[in-house]
């Protein structure tokens, strides 16, 4: 019987673990230039703004970052498209300011996740605002 208890106890305590577990998200204001929010557990290896073909559905990298060290997403900073956050290195481009980004093309923002799933948004600009849209595949 206490085997039992403590088995039950045991698989209680783990399924209360795994529903607080909060899912990796990005979201993106409609300001121009965006503003990029990350929450969830785990962290962010690198933070990337691709331009996506909608044909060929090729990705451009236009902006790339990482943070200096390991950092929770709960302590990662708003991140403005083209301003570079402290504890941060711009990794593309080397030198200087990711292009503007373009009304009617179709642009994905997000990063490979450390002890968490990567995690992306989708947008476009449209009428001098940023709209985000579901992912085309």
């Amino acid at each position: 019987m206490k085997i039992f208890i403590y088995f039950f106890c045991l698989l209680f305590l783990s399924l209360v673990f795994i529903a607080c577990a909060i899912p990796t998200s990005i979201d993106v204001d409609s300001q121009i230039p965006p503003t990029f929010h990350c929450r969830g557990d785990g962290s962010l290896l690198n933070f990337v703004v691709q331009e996506v073909d909608t044909k060929s559905y090729k990705q451009t990298t236009l902006w790339k970052i990482e943070p200096e060290t390991d950092i929770s997403l709960w302590d990662y900073p708003s991140i403005t498209y083209g301003v570079l956050p402290k504890h941060f290195k711009q990794v593309f481009p080397s030198q200087g300011f990711p292009p503007i980004l373009e009304s009617g093309k179709l642009y994905i923002a997000g990063g490979l996740g450390l002890h968490s799933d990567g995690v992306s948004v989708w947008f476009k600009v449209e009428e001098g605002k940023i709209i985000k849209v579901p992912p085309p595949l």
